[in-house]
């Protein structure tokens, strides 16, 4: 038997590697040793040819719009406006109109005073949060945050404010939009009329002596909601001049409840003085809804 082993022919197909490298392998790695300049030459030719492909192609579309697309595109926007297409109206429609807000408003009362400004957000589709100052001069005399529902405009107040030396300007400082979830609100203007339903009635504005006056009004919440807190701006105008500003918060207002509110007021004089009573809700937050 050893006799025989010892006489065996070697082939090479029997050999075996434990690092299971196989014959055909090994004749591939030589074949890409042997080629290789060939294989890299072919793939620098491909990438060339590539390039060359893409360049005519892009050359190709450019000048066909240059010679030919461009007058169908004019053909297409002159036909949109024989059938009464606006095409710059569809256009408008979809860019964000920027927040305009009203002269400063400043009411002294004594050491003190009152600053106001009306701020409009005419986009019926996007609401924002901005950052704001108002400014005496280079010096911060009250900034914060605010939110601007949709197609809305609502007042700023910074109320008690100490006087400083400078002119009085309000500045914004940061925007940011949000546009409303279809999906989540279908039918906004529906959804804001029903959870901003409050009724006012039986507002009066009266003196009540020493320089002070009452502001008293009933208010009633006629939404299916019940919120932690409703802000109201409070706003008084002598014609359609104002001229004074204020700030109420209810706490706790439940849905179909009716409350009586007074306010005492730092005004002498109250002949000719109409009050407006605004909500100052922010319904696009879920934390103000009272779910139990």
């Amino acid at each position: 038997m050893e006799k025989d082993s010892k006489n065996k022919k070697f082939k090479i197909e029997d050999y075996h590697d434990d690092s299971q490298l196989s014959v055909k392998m090994m004749n591939f790695g030589l074949w890409i040793a042997e080629n290789r300049r060939r294989i890299f030459k072919i793939f620098i030719s491909l990438l060339i040819f590539s390039i060359i492909g893409f360049f005519v192609y892009s050359t190709y579309g450019f000048l066909y719009y240059f010679l030919v697309g461009r007058n169908q595109d004019r053909s297409l926007t002159e036909n949109f406006s024989e059938i009464g297409l606006d095409i710059q109206a569809i256009h408008s429609r979809t860019q964000v109109a920027p927040i305009e807000f009203s002269n400063l408003l400043s009411f002294y009362h004594g050491d003190k005073l009152d600053l106001a400004v009306n701020l409009k957000n005419k986009n019926e589709k996007y609401y924002s949060s901005i950052d704001y100052c108002f400014m005496a001069g280079n010096q911060e005399v009250s900034c914060g945050n605010a939110f601007i529902l949709p197609n809305t405009e609502k007042y700023i107040l910074a109320l008690a404010q100490n006087k400083q030396e400078g002119q009085y300007q309000f500045v914004i400082k940061k925007t940011a939009w949000q546009k409303i979830n279809s999906r989540e609100y279908p039918d906004w203007p529906n959804f804001y009329a029903s959870s901003n339903n409050f009724l006012i009635n039986d507002l009066n504005f009266s003196p009540v002596g020493q320089g002070i006056s009452t502001l008293s009004f009933n208010i009633t919440n006629r939404s299916p909601y019940s919120f932690w807190e409703v802000p109201l701006n409070i706003i008084l105008k002598r014609g359609e001049t104002v001229v004074g500003v204020n700030h109420f918060v209810l706490s706790n207002f439940k849905s179909l409840e009716n409350r009586a509110v007074n306010i005492s007021w730092p005004a002498g004089d109250s002949s000719g003085i109409q009050a407006q009573v605004v909500s100052d809700l922010d319904v696009f937050n879920k934390s103000v809804f009272r779910r139990y």
